[in-house]
């Protein structure tokens, strides 16, 4: 079987040869050296994350090398450039594969393992891509030699494909008869998953991968399928990973090491999730301290700002950017190299990949990244001269060597055409659109979003802030586009980008279970969400909820509840960026008196009401249809327009109600309560709040919970027998805790106790643990 693409040929060959790795990423083992893993990304991804989340897991003998593939001319995206381990044509099963381009990504991570000791196990892993170049080692290994003949210098002990394939499958006919390559296969563990509800490489693929293994004399191959799963990880397979690794590899046992290590190595309490090809979820209990997992949050560029003595930084950036301007097209490429995202009337120029009428999997919309040159063609076309004050500084890509840029091209769009880039079908899509049809469990597609929301913020504040507020002078654009300044001498004020706090709850009657939704008269018919207002200037967070929540409904509040935040870069051109604040609120009294001039309505709804609301909203058809309309805008079929009622798809009979899709906190908010106990005087804060891109792994017990109870809290993917460490809470630092200090959980007694549940090879008692941390 094949799903890689076309061999390189021609020029491309030569490429190939010439080929630049990006940064590789290492995390060092907290215990003992007892093995190394090269990890993969998938298609379009890079090694940078990986050191931060590799190192939650527990899996504390292994040491993690994260490469990042090279960035190439992409034949699935109509030669677009992108990071990649080899070149893909399309995903269908009879594709052809890239030899060359597997060869040279293995012979990089043969290079990567190398120089690791000679009593260190090796092995190599990854996601969709990252898969594929994996299982394409292990044929390597087993056959001693890579595809172009060249020997295969490596002794593996494990392979991991998640996601993935396996590449040149049906060459290996014929090619494993030997007794020595026989043994080799035979030999090796490979573990394979795959989920059914996988679109964008279907399961098919992953599970015809494993047959053909095992059929090829890879006995020790394991296949795992996980049910409605899709193109990305759960806690199960998070789960059943770590237990093969320390299976297979013969790790020490982890709880010994757990509990004589530093407190530092406490930090796996903070998540057991697997990030892998950045696809992915994030655990429950880490919700609240990794924001980054709302839409338009967890923008990759704004992670760290470079200091000023950096190339990267928007100073030094800058500088080379206006010197390079005059020079193009006859110009070097400069390190750091740089990328423009053009924008038009607050719409990102972007393209779309995948789908079509033969395809099985859904379309793939794209930031339409263009180079500086490109960038100065399309407006030398319109007359207008590229200047670097045009250009807006939005952040580094530092593994790619890359400088990012947005500018706003809006007078010199015609009717959403990109003129002198027609060919590539490059289109600008609202924002809001683009939110719709992102796939909220894609890490890729989130980082598009938010990279997206913070460079129209910025260029839409650039539209409304052109004049001084005091002089009326002109504002002129300074540090690379971060910050303006009149430009009258005798005023010379500063003017930095405009945030709009905003704060949202979700009003809460314990008494009756019941929460209060409302309803605008902008909203789609039938949809429901949370209370929201601006904060007014001399008010505290709370004030506002307070105020605002008696303001439009006539209820008074007593407690307040801090949940998350999210940026909302998609309201009105006055407001470019508002900052929405997520509160719950409980209600002291229940009669509402609605504010007619604000709401079109509100009332109390049910748990039972709201999670059927949640239940039957098609959200995921919602978001492939919107992803559907955006390559049809993209092929010139469709106007781009607003797709937001895409999200009123219901099944069957005509739905109630409906509440706003996992890209908004006002969903988070009101999933959180349905899924908290019923009854219950307190809500949790931190523990059990949804991250938008996952399922919970488990819930923390309440501080009540005797130890003979805490069998009862066994997390939804563990069986009966699974084995388990305790961890007090009070045993971590503050800033380390799984919730705030001040929250209800730590507020009681101090034996509060969480868990973190672990495979173990060896079945451990779990009141003999207990016993031991209480003593020791």
């Amino acid at each position: 079987m094949s799903l890689s693409g076309a061999a390189a040929v021609g020029s491309s060959r030569n490429l190939r040869r010439a080929v630049e790795f990006g940064k590789t990423h290492v995390v060092r083992p907290k215990g003992k050296h007892q093995a190394t893993i090269v990890w993969l990304h998938g298609l379009g991804d890079n090694g940078s994350s990986w050191s931060q989340i590799l190192e939650t897991l527990p899996l504390p003998n292994i040491k993690w090398i994260c490469p990042t593939a090279p960035s190439q001319p992409i034949s699935l995206f109509g030669g677009f450039p992108s990071t990649a381990w080899f070149d893909v044509v399309d995903l269908t099963e009879n594709g052809p594969d890239d030899v060359e381009g597997l060869d040279v990504a293995a012979a990089h991570v043969a290079n990567l393992l190398a120089n690791e000791p000679a009593d260190i196990k090796l092995g190599v892993g990854g996601f969709s891509m990252g898969a594929g170049t994996s299982l394409y080692s292990a044929t390597c290994f087993a056959l001693g030699k890579y595809g172009n003949g060249n020997p295969y210098p490596i002794n593996l002990s494990a392979v991991i494909g998640l996601s993935g394939w396996l590449p040149c499958a049906k060459t290996l006919t014929g090619k494993l008869e030997e007794e020595q390559i026989k043994n080799r296969a035979a030999s090796l563990p490979i573990l394979v998953c795959h989920g059914k509800g996988d679109d964008v490489v279907p399961f098919k693929f992953g599970e015809k991968s494993s047959q053909a293994l095992l059929s090829h004399g890879f006995k020790k191959t394991t296949f795992k399928a996980y049910g409605a799963l899709g193109h990305y990880t759960i806690p199960q397979e998070t789960e059943d990973v770590c237990a093969w690794l320390t299976s297979t590899l013969g790790l020490e046992e982890m709880l010994a090491l757990f509990l004589s290590s530093s407190s530092s190595y406490l930090t796996l309490s903070r998540s057991v999730t697997l990030h892998l090809s950045r696809r992915t979820t994030l655990s429950s209990l880490t919700m609240s301290t990794n924001l980054s997992t709302h839409a338009y949050a967890g923008n990759p560029l704004k992670s760290k700002t470079p200091k000023s003595t950096d190339t990267f930084s928007p100073s030094s950036a800058f500088e080379s950017l206006k010197a390079l301007i005059p020079q193009i097209p006859n110009h070097p490429t400069p390190s750091p190299d740089f990328k423009v995202l053009p924008f038009s009337k607050g719409r990102p120029l972007v393209f779309s990949s995948g789908g079509g009428d033969a395809s099985t999997t859904s379309p793939i919309w794209h930031l339409g990244w263009i180079s500086l040159a490109d960038c100065k063609g399309m407006l030398a076309s319109r007359g207008v001269d590229l200047d670097e004050n045009s250009l807006v500084y939005l952040g580094p890509k530092v593994e790619e060597d890359l400088v990012c840029w947005a500018v706003d091209v809006s007078e010199e769009e015609e009717d959403g055409v990109v003129s002198g880039l027609e060919s590539r079908k490059l289109c600008f899509v609202e924002l809001r659109t683009l939110m719709v049809a992102a796939d909220w469990v894609d890490q890729r597609a989130m980082d598009e979003l938010a990279i997206a929301g913070h460079a129209r913020a910025l260029l839409e504040w650039h539209n409304v802030s052109r004049f001084c507020g005091s002089c009326g002078g002109t504002n002129v654009a300074k540090e690379a586009g971060r910050r303006k300044q009149c430009s009258n001498t005798a005023c010379g004020k500063r003017v930095y980008p405009r945030v709009d706090p905003v704060v949202i709850m979700l009003v809460i009657d314990r008494e009756n279970d019941r929460a209060l939704l409302s309803r605008q008269s902008r909203y789609v018919p039938r949809m429901w969400s949370c209370l929201a207002g601006f904060i007014e200037p001399g008010e505290s967070l709370e004030e506002a909820v307070r105020r605002e929540t008696w303001e439009e409904t006539g209820i008074e509040v007593e407690d307040v509840v801090y949940h998350s935040s999210q940026p909302w870069p998609v309201g009105p051109s006055s407001t470019p960026c508002q900052l929405m604040l997520g509160f719950f609120a409980f209600a002291k009294t229940l009669d509402i008196n609605v504010d007619k001039e604000e709401l079109e309505d509100a009332q109390w709804h049910s748990r039972e009401d709201v999670k059927k609301a949640l239940a039957f909203a098609e959200y995921r058809k919602a978001q492939r249809t919107a992803a559907s309309k955006i390559e049809q805008i993209c092929k010139g079929v469709e106007k781009s327009k607003s797709l937001t009622t895409d999200f009123n798809v219901e099944s069957g009979e005509l739905a109630p109600m409906f509440i706003p899709g996992p890209f908004a906190i006002a969903h988070h908010l009101i999933s959180t309560w349905v899924s908290h106990s019923q009854g219950s005087k307190t809500l949790p804060l931190r523990n059990l709040c949804y991250s938008p891109r996952s399922e919970p792994l488990w819930r923390p017990p309440s501080s009540d919970d005797s130890l003979g109870q805490l069998r009862s809290h066994s997390p939804p993917h563990s069986d009966r027998k699974s084995n388990l460490v305790m961890v007090l809470s009070d045993s971590l630092p503050a800033r380390s805790r799984p919730f705030p200090v001040d929250s209800p959980v730590t507020t009681s007694p101090p034996a509060t106790i969480w868990l973190i549940w672990i495979k173990l090879r060896k079945r451990l008692d779990p009141k003999q643990v207990l016993s031991f941390l209480l003593s020791s």
